[in-house]
């Protein structure tokens, strides 16, 4: 059976005011048979306790952004040693198609290495981050809205390692440690400096500014304007996600690698 990965997001809605609140965002593991369309429709359907489970006035919707495979650790082990002038395939939903540039420049991977070794060839691909590169950029841009100091220490973790070596930026031993240490604490931080509420809704006065200042906050997708005084929440739980992944693979004894 193949590996695949959900992403989800659980959303708080009161249906009568048309509000919604993010409770979660997770990129969920699980498996995907060859029939991808088939899969995605019974994922889709185990999640209608979410999506019909009310309390009081509210909803619990689980939002589902798509079915995507995860490759085997011989597939991920191409990807980081592949030739790049050979296009790589990957299946979205029931389609095969050719991974876009932004999402293959995007993805950290979390390598355990062979006993004794520092060969990339030699690892096991355990865990990755579809999008991790572009969240540590988030993650940066959201210190810096009340930490810059803090901000530039990341961003000074991420250059010493993209420095250090050649084709690949590697986080290993004490930065990756660094890294998990620096990321946590920025939502709490920005709670307390009021940018957001407890609900983690941005002032709609203040959308375009923060926008132009935190790389991701979408403002752009078509839907009802309070949605969108959680755009910079979303990007508070991207900065979650990467310091869990983080985190795990800090645990794990890995080499986070980002092609």
């Amino acid at each position: 059976m193949q590996r695949g990965e959900l992403d989800m997001m659980v959303v708080e809605r009161d249906p009568l005011r048309g509000k919604g609140k993010i409770i979660a965002r997770e990129e969920i593991k699980t498996g995907v048979g060859d029939a991808h369309a088939d899969a995605a429709s019974q994922l889709k359907d185990q999640s209608e306790l979410f999506k019909d489970g009310a309390s009081g006035a509210k909803t619990i919707r689980l939002e589902i952004r798509g079915v995507h495979p995860r490759s085997s650790r011989q597939r991920l082990r191409q990807v980081v040693g592949r030739d790049r002038s050979r296009p790589r395939r990957f299946m979205q939903g029931s389609a095969q198609q050719q991974p876009g540039p932004r999402e293959d420049a995007m993805t950290l991977y979390a390598f355990r290495l062979a006993p004794d070794s520092t060969s990339l060839e030699e690892a096991e691909v355990i865990d990755r981050s579809r999008y991790g590169w572009e969240f540590l950029e988030q993650t940066i841009a959201l210190w810096r809205l009340v930490d810059p100091a803090r901000a530039d220490a990341i961003a000074a973790v991420k250059d010493r390692a993209s420095d250090a070596r050649g084709d690949y930026t590697r986080f290993t031993g004490d930065d990756l440690a660094a890294l998990v240490s620096l990321i946590d604490g920025v939502n709490d931080a920005i709670i307390a400096a009021g940018i957001v509420d407890d609900e983690w809704r941005v002032p709609p006065e203040r959308l375009e500014e923060l926008a132009r200042q935190v790389p991701g906050m979408d403002l752009t997708t078509e839907r009802p304007f309070d949605s969108k005084t959680y755009a910079l929440g979303e990007v508070m739980i991207n900065a979650v996600s990467l310091r869990n992944f983080l985190s795990d693979a800090l645990r794990a004894g890995c080499v986070v690698v980002h092609d």
